[in-house]
């Protein structure tokens, strides 16, 4: 992909209406490694073995094909895929923690919904909905954020144990009013449930026949 700078945008977020999703979650839940393989290009996204490496808003474009839309890479954005950092770090500096609680924060509460249909929280399916989650959970219920959870790492469980942990989140996910009442059960490393969750993605956004767009890292 093609790594454009932020001081194109001004160092800010996108203004143009363009939709967007975002990935959030706890600190070494695979939302990079997810990001990554959903734009078929792990390269241009930041993923590391230790927790804490995404610190920015980091803004992925799903491009419309050239011969759909000409012009630029930026003017042929179709969506944003947004990686937001991860919570929940605690070998990490307390001033660090602060700026990257308040970037999430202020992204989530302070987007419009025009803007951002949906947020994506991710879960590591081994360890379920933990303290850190419940409260990401309530801050986008009183903030109205339309959201979904996505369990990663399934290729960690026997299927019986997954049918498991899919049954104990769905109790907790349905006690949430803005919590959308599917869940998604994903391994970036094996591609499972990798077509599901774009097409949730693009049913989401508006967009149809996904397969058409490109993609290039848009702004970091």
């Amino acid at each position: 992909g093609v790594f454009i700078e932020p001081r194109t945008l001004n160092f800010e977020l996108p203004t143009h209406g363009i939709p967007e999703v975002t990935f959030c979650g706890r600190s070494n839940v695979g939302k990079s490694t997810l990001v990554g393989t959903l734009i078929n290009n792990s390269k241009i996204v930041r993923i590391s073995k230790e927790p804490g490496c995404t610190q920015t808003v980091n803004y992925f474009g799903l491009l419309y094909p050239l011969n759909v839309h000409k012009g630029t890479e930026q003017e042929r954005v179709a969506m944003y895929l947004v990686d937001l950092p991860g919570y929940g770090f605690a070998r990490a500096h307390h001033e660090s923690i602060a700026q990257w609680t308040k970037a999430v924060e202020n992204y989530i509460t302070k987007r419009n919904c025009t803007i951002l249909r949906r947020s994506f929280l991710l879960i590591d399916i081994r360890h379920g909905i933990k303290k850190n989650d419940r409260e990401m959970m309530k801050l986008l219920d009183r903030r109205g954020v339309s959201y979904q959870l996505i369990l990663t790492k399934a290729d960690k469980l026997r299927e019986s144990e997954i049918e498991r942990v899919v049954e104990d989140t769905m109790r907790i996910a349905v006690n949430h009013p803005a919590c959308f009442p599917a869940i998604h059960v994903v391994s970036a490393k094996h591609n499972l449930g990798i077509s599901e969750l774009f097409d949730s993605i693009y049913y989401t956004v508006g967009l149809s026949n996904g397969s058409q767009y490109g993609t290039d890292d848009v702004v970091d």
